[in-house]
């Protein structure tokens, strides 16, 4: 099982009709369905991800559980999973199923907590979580 911090970039009005991947993530966890991301990563059933909001709030603000991975775009009702999504999937897109497991509405995980607990860089991707920062964020953890 592998830990990762995903960062989303929430669709603003503007933004919803173009074809940029980026997710109302507020909705979709509220929506209690499973949520699909691009496989990007390598992902497995088990994997944990927390979901860093990087505006307006630059903190980390939910848990999910991948499900399931690798699923071609084609075998995904869109109406259903992509209601959240504001991106016209490209047939060859390849995705992992997401399941929500918490919300976190507590201090302590914003970009500077992160930074100053062994996070290097920016969150322009995602990253496996090791070390100090591992440690610091699981302080939190729903599991």
């Amino acid at each position: 099982m592998t830990e990762w911090i995903l960062p989303c970039r929430p669709a603003s009005e503007n933004e919803k009709d173009n074809n940029v991947y980026r997710y109302d993530i507020d909705a979709a966890y509220e929506s209690g369905k499973p949520i699909y991301w691009l496989q990007h990563n390598r992902f497995e059933e088990g994997d944990y991800v927390y979901i860093y909001e990087s505006s307006p709030s630059k903190k980390i603000k939910y848990l999910f559980k991948v499900i399931s991975t690798y699923i071609p775009a084609e075998e995904i009702d869109y109406d259903e999973a992509y209601e959240n999504m504001h991106y016209e999937p490209l047939e060859d897109d390849v995705f992992a199923e997401f399941i929500g497991i918490g919300k976190y509405s507590c201090t302590g995980l914003s970009f500077n907590d992160l930074k100053n607990h062994g996070l290097k860089g920016n969150l322009q991707g995602a990253i496996k979580l090791t070390g100090e920062l591992r440690e610091y964020i699981k302080r939190f953890c729903f599991i």
